[in-house]
């Protein structure tokens, strides 16, 4: 079956997510060449790594921040309470209810109202949290409530109901009026009517 093509949020996350390893990468490898106590090479880390020499030279500058860093300082939920959210979807897709985004939007509210009492969340924010998200929160099989409900139809439990039908009806039906036994998957029944003569 083939996959159903990427969204350009989703790419442009793949494309972020590679550079931000690559540029790790080549941090770590000049902090290990410093610790080695050899003079490394900028240029050549840059080229090594495929990234822009002013890149790596502002990553290593510390008084340099990045954009994502910068991004992360606009947002109005910091990243912990952020997890909370993720933590609550991640928990009701295995309990298969749907996400909603006007449930996401209210537990979302109801988290950053926590620590800033009166701030609101807009609906567009619902959007940018599902896409810096998207690895995590993307469509998920749910598995469906028929086979769940027979996966627990078990034979000691069906077994358990039947006798508990049979002691309240009797194992004939005796115990109930004839007027009061009707086949339900055969007979349409009018509820409030009464079949009495």
């Amino acid at each position: 079956m083939p996959r159903p093509p990427k969204s350009q949020a989703a790419k442009k996350q793949i494309e972020c997510k590679k550079a931000t390893e690559s540029h790790e990468a080549a941090i770590k490898e000049y902090q290990d060449q410093v610790t080695a106590g050899s003079k490394p090479s900028i240029p050549k880390l840059a080229q090594k790594h495929g990234i822009p020499e002013c890149t790596l030279r502002r990553l290593l500058n510390p008084g340099n921040h990045s954009i994502d860093d910068f991004n992360a300082a606009k947002q109005k939920i910091p990243k912990v309470q952020e997890e909370v959210v993720v933590q609550w979807c991640l928990e009701l897709s295995s309990c298969n209810i749907p996400l909603d985004r006007s449930n996401l939007l209210l537990y979302a509210t109801a988290v950053l109202q926590t620590t800033q009492l009166g701030e609101k969340l807009s609906p567009r924010w619902v959007d940018w949290f599902l896409t810096r998200h998207q690895s995590r929160l993307g469509r998920q099989w749910a598995c469906p409530h028929d086979h769940i409900q027979s996966a627990t139809a078990t034979p000691e439990v069906i077994a358990g109901y039947f006798a508990a039908y049979k002691s309240i009806v009797g194992e004939n039906g005796e115990k109930l009026p004839a007027h009061r036994q009707f086949a339900m998957d055969e007979t349409g029944v009018l509820l409030g009517s009464d079949q009495r003569k």
